[in-house]
């Protein structure tokens, strides 16, 4: 909750394209990864990968940035056949009543997500694979953090990526199962969601389509096996309603033990 608060803060004007909330944003998530004790993964040796992009209302560019951070594997021979872990930090800004929309829940609470899984890989014994970890800028513009970071990334190490995990809008599930979007794009979702379910109590609503509704789908548009998980849609998505004291925390860890 500390990660969503700081991140939804209204100071930050809803981190939207360009603004000076948003840099804070991935200010705050690249202290965050080196607290975790993740080692850079972005450009010349640092946690950002940076770019420039036409602003949604035309003039001068605005520059962009993915924040990546990666765990190192334990088994060379899995070395380059990683596992990306991500979530979208970025939001709308201000709504046309000049109100912020903090973005509480999208996507402060995948980023906080990811932060918390980030924090116990890194305490915990390592895993076999590495896992890379990204916070994608331009998500809401029409997923152009992820779209650069695919665009950027060698052909051959774009073929041995393993999977996807794309965390969105994780903190209002309520009582409702987890969803899990993008299910059909590997024969083996079906029997790890399965298998999660057994071992924590847990069950999920897997959907196998590629509904475009969050990063993972520029992944599965180039035949990586990629899903979003999600609490699922809410009254507040995009409004200035949706607010970090409305966040399902208890949900937030039911979402992370599936995780």
């Amino acid at each position: 909750m500390a990660d969503v608060r700081a991140l939804a803060d209204p100071r930050k004007g809803g981190r939207g394209p360009g603004s000076t909330g948003l840099a804070e944003a991935a200010e705050y998530i690249a202290r965050r990864f080196r607290d975790c004790g993740l080692a850079p993964a972005g450009e010349a040796g640092g946690y950002f990968q940076a770019w420039r992009t036409p602003p949604p209302g035309g003039g001068e560019s605005l520059e962009r940035r993915n924040v990546i951070a990666e765990l190192p594997g334990s088994d060379p021979a899995l070395r380059d056949r990683p596992l990306i872990v991500c979530a979208h930090y970025d939001h709308l800004g201000p709504d046309p009543a000049g109100r912020p929309r903090p973005g509480a829940d999208d996507n402060a609470s995948g980023v906080a997500l990811m932060l918390a899984l980030a924090a116990r890989m890194t305490a915990a014994e390592k895993p076999a694979r590495p896992v890379r970890f990204i916070a994608f800028d331009g998500e809401e513009q029409g997923m152009l953090g992820a779209s650069h970071y695919l665009e950027t990334l060698p052909a051959a190490e774009r073929q041995t990526l393993m999977a996807v995990v794309n965390l969105d809008g994780v903190g209002r599930l309520g009582a409702r199962k987890p969803l899990v979007i993008g299910g059909g794009s590997a024969r083996e979702w079906k029997f790890i969601f399965m298998g999660a379910g057994y071992t924590t109590g847990l069950e999920s609503d897997l959907a196998a389509e590629n509904l475009r509704s969050g990063d993972q789908a520029v992944f599965i548009d180039r035949g990586i096996p990629a899903i979003q998980i999600s609490g699922g849609p809410h009254e507040d998505y995009h409004l200035a309603g949706d607010t970090a004291d409305k966040i399902d925390i208890a949900g937030m860890g039911r979402i992370a033990a599936v995780v």
